[in-house]
């Protein structure tokens, strides 16, 4: 099962002092998040789901919700369609429940031999 480690909210890159060993290893902790994260968004895209972070409210503007992330279904409707949430939390649990939809999706693809 795929999981990304969560960021740490740091001040290594607003620190003047960091060594550049320290930096080396959040620029490598980064770059594998965003490619497990361009893996994961890839192989959903085929299906034509998403999975993104999760916005809320603050204030009069918008932010994203550090590690929680949401699972949308493929789109939905006529003249203004949107997409249904399938699963809310962890990019961990998002994973498997993708995974298990995935599952059923090939599961329906795949012709029955008894007729």
């Amino acid at each position: 099962m795929l999981e990304m480690k969560h960021k740490s909210v740091s001040q290594t890159w607003l620190d003047a002092n960091a060594d550049s060993a320290t930096q080396a290893r959040a620029r490598a902790e980064d770059f594998e998040r965003d490619q497990l994260r361009k893996l994961v968004n890839d192989e959903l895209h085929r299906y034509g789901l998403l999975l993104m972070r999760k916005v809320e409210p603050k204030g009069v503007s918008w932010k994203t919700k550090n590690n929680t992330y949401v699972l949308y279904g493929q789109l939905e409707g006529g003249g203004f369609s949107r997409r249904p949430e399938l699963c809310v939390g962890s990019f961990k649990e998002c994973c498997a429940a993708a995974a298990k939809l995935l599952d059923e999706l090939d599961a329906a693809q795949i012709p029955d031999v008894k007729t």
